[in-house]
C-alpha cells in the first residue's frame, strides 16, 4: 500500500475553511487504514500579515492520529517578513499601507499597486516553503513508492509537490482555480501560466466542481475527477441537537464575508422590508444570526433597509460555535458570486451546510445564469437558490420568504446529500488513487 503524502500550507487546527478540506481528507485515509503523513506550514497562517487564524478545536481533535510536519520557514524570509509586518501591513485594512502621494492621488491605482505587492511577496512566501519543504525531504533522504496529493490555495502546495514528485505519483487538487476571472491582466496571464504548468507536470487533476475543472483544464488531456468539499458528520458531536425556539421565531443565519459586496445580502434584506411593509410578516418574528468579522457591515447594510433589530450580531467565533448557530436556524443563508460563465464560486462552507439538512436561501451575484450553487441546491431539493439575472427577482425572492414565514419547507434528498460526506468523498479519492497504482 503506497503512502500517501498530503501538502496542505493551510491545515488543522487553524479555524479557517481553507484547512478543512485536507484535514478531513486525512482524517479518513487513517481511518480506512492507510499510512499518511502532512507537510505543512508551521502557524497557516501568511507571515508578513498581523493576523491570526485561531484555534479550532474540532480540526485539532481529528488529527490527533495524522502524522504531521510542519515546514519551517527559512531565516531570510522570515527577516523579510517580519519587517514587512510591522512597517507596511494595516492590520485593520488587511493590506499594506503605503504614503507615497503620488498613489494617493490616484485610488484605481494604488489599489493595484497595492494588489501587486501583496502578489508578489505571497509569491516569495509560497516559493520559499517550497524550497524548505524540498530541503527537508533530501534531509531524510527522499521520497518513493508515494501518492502525493497537493491542494491549491495558496501556491505554495503545488511548488512543492513539484519539487519532490520525482519517482513518486502526483495528484494536483484544486479548491478554487489559480487564474481568476478578476485578476489584473498580467497576474491573470501569470496565473494561467503557473496553472498549465502544473497541469502539465502532475499525473492527475482534481476539481471541486465541474466548472473549475473545465476551467483549469481547459484543452489539456489529463487524467481528472471532480471530488467536491463536503461535510463530516462525526462534527455534530460537538453541537447540542436540541435546538430551542421558545419565541418561535423564523431564524435565519449566515455565517462568513462579503467579500467587498460580491456576497450580496442586500436582496435578502430588500425583500424582509418589503413584506413588512405590505404587513404580510412581523419583523419581530423574524431572527438573522451574522457569524463572522464582518458583523459592522452586516448591520449598516440592515440598518439601509429598516431591518436592523432583527440582526444577533455574534461575530468571529469559533468554528464549534458556528456549528451550533447553523443547527439552531431554520434557514442557513448562502451567498456567492458568478462572474466568469464557468459556474462561480462555490463556497466550502455550502457543503458543510449541507451536514445540518436545513433549508437553504442561496444568492447569486453576477451578470452569467446557471451556477454550480443553483444546479445543486435545485438536485438536492433543499431549498431555493437566486441569481441576479432572473426576471422579477426581488418578487420571488419576496414569495419565496413569505413561504418560510408560512412553515413551507422543501423535501430534501437525504441520499443525495449523504453522497457529500467526507466518509463518502474520502472513498472517491482512494479510487482515484487505486487507479493511479494500478496504472
Amino acid at each position: 500500500m503506497a503512502k500517501i503524502i498530503i501538502i496542505s500550507y493551510f491545515f488543522a487546527p487553524a479555524n479557517m475553511i481553507g484547512a478543512v478540506r485536507m484535514t478531513k481528507l486525512a482524517k479518513y485515509f487513517v481511518k480506512k487504514g492507510y499510512e499518511v503523513e502532512v507537510l505543512t506550514s508551521p502557524n497557516n497562517s501568511i507571515l508578513f500579515q498581523k493576523e491570526n487564524n485561531g484555534f479550532d478545536e474540532i480540526l485539532y481533535n481529528d488529527i490527533k492520529n495524522v502524522n504531521v510536519t510542519r515546514i519551517e520557514h527559512g531565516r531570510l524570509y522570515k527577516k523579510l517578513a517580519k519587517l514587512l509586518r510591522n512597517r507596511f501591513f494595516n492590520p485593520e485594512g488587511n493590506s499594506f499601507s503605503m504614503n507615497s502621494s503620488s498613489v494617493k492621488k490616484n485610488n484605481k491605482l494604488k489599489k493595484k499597486v497595492l494588489h501587486y505587492a501583496f502578489y508578489w511577496v505571497l509569491m516569495l512566501q509560497d516559493i520559499d516553503f517550497a524550497i524548505q519543504g524540498k530541503k527537508y525531504i533530501n534531509i531524510r533522504g527522499g521520497l518513493s513508492d508515494s501518492i502525493i496529493i497537493s491542494t491549491y490555495g495558496p501556491l505554495a502546495s503545488h511548488l512543492l509537490a513539484g519539487k519532490i514528485r520525482k519517482g513518486n505519483k502526483w495528484i494536483a487538487d484544486f479548491r478554487d482555480p489559480i487564474a481568476q476571472y478578476e485578476d489584473y491582466k498580467f497576474e491573470h496571464w501569470l496565473n494561467r501560466k503557473i496553472e498549465k504548468r502544473i497541469v502539465k507536470n502532475c499525473d492527475a487533476v482534481v476539481g471541486v466542481t465541474d466548472s473549475y475543472l473545465m476551467s483549469i483544464l481547459s484543452d489539456s488531456i489529463k487524467d481528472k475527477m471532480v471530488i467536491t468539499n463536503g461535510y463530516d458528520s462525526e462534527d455534530l458531536q460537538y453541537v447540542s441537537l436540541n435546538s430551542n425556539n421558545l419565541e418561535k421565531k423564523l431564524r435565519f443565519c449566515y455565517t462568513g464575508t462579503l467579500y467587498s459586496g460580491m456576497r450580496d445580502i442586500r436582496p435578502f434584506y430588500t425583500a424582509l422590508q418589503t413584506l413588512s411593509k405590505e404587513g404580510k410578516i412581523n419583523l419581530d418574528n423574524i431572527e438573522l444570526t451574522y457569524a463572522g468579522p464582518q458583523g459592522d457591515l452586516v448591520l449598516e447594510l440592515a440598518n439601509n433597509y429598516g431591518v436592523k433589530d432583527i440582526i444577533n450580531n455574534r461575530g468571529f467565533v469559533p468554528r464549534y460555535e458556528s456549528l451550533a448557530i447553523q443547527n439552531e436556524s431554520d434557514v442557513i443563508i448562502v451567498l456567492t458570486w458568478n462572474l466568469d460563465k464557468n459556474g462561480g464560486y462555490l463556497p466550502g462552507k455550502f457543503l458543510e451546510h449541507l451536514m445540518f439538512k436545513k433549508e437553504i436561501f442561496g444568492y447569486v451575484s453576477g451578470p452569467y445564469k446557471d451556477s454550480d450553487l443553483k444546479k445543486i441546491i435545485k438536485s438536492l431539493n433543499i431549498g431555493e437558490c437566486f441569481e441576479e439575472t432572473e426576471e422579477n427577482l426581488n418578487m420571488k425572492i419576496k414569495n419565496y420568504i413569505e413561504e418560510l414565514y408560512k412553515g413551507k419547507f422543501h423535501t430534501y434528498d437525504k441520499e443525495k446529500i449523504e453522497k457529500y460526506s467526507y466518509d463518502s468523498i474520502s472513498n472517491q479519492y482512494l479510487q482515484l488513487i487505486d487507479s493511479m497504482k494500478r496504472g
